[in-house]
C-alpha cells in the first residue's frame, strides 16, 4: 500500500480540480458550439419554409393565371363558334329565300309558257 504525503495529497487535489475545471469548460465549449448549431438548423429550417411557403404561393399564383388565360380562351373560341353559327343561319335563310325566289320564279315562267303554248 502507498501512502502519499500530506503535500502529494494537496498537489494531486489541485490538479484534480484543474482537470475538473478543464473538462467542465470543454463541456461548456461543446454545449456552446451545439447550441450554436442548432440555432443555425432553426435559421436554416425558417429559411427553407419561408421558401416553399414563397414557391407555392407563386405555383398556385401561376396556376390561377393559366385557369384564367384557358377559361378565356374557351370563352373566345365559344364567341366565335356562336358567331359563325349565327352567320351560317344567317346565310341558310338568305339561300332558302333565293331558292324559294327562284323556285317561283321558276313555277310562273313555266306557267307562262304553258299558257303560251
Amino acid at each position: 500500500m502507498i501512502i502519499l504525503s500530506e503535500h502529494d495529497c494537496r498537489q494531486l487535489v489541485k490538479d484534480l480540480r484543474k482537470q475538473l475545471v478543464e473538462v467542465k469548460r470543454e463541456k461548456e465549449e461543446q454545449i456552446t458550439k451545439l447550441d450554436e448549431d442548432v440555432a443555425h438548423c432553426k435559421d436554416q429550417l425558417q429559411e427553407l419554409k419561408a421558401r416553399t411557403e414563397l414557391l407555392n404561393k407563386y405555383i398556385k399564383k401561376q396556376s390561377d393565371v393559366k385557369v384564367q388565360c384557358s377559361q378565356r380562351q374557351q370563352q373566345n373560341k365559344e364567341s366565335d363558334l356562336y358567331n359563325e353559327r349565327e352567320r351560317l343561319k344567317q346565310e341558310l335563310a338568305k339561300e332558302k329565300r333565293a331558292h324559294a325566289e327562284i323556285e317561283n320564279y321558276l313555277k310562273k315562267h313555266i306557267e307562262d309558257l304553258d299558257g303560251k303554248v
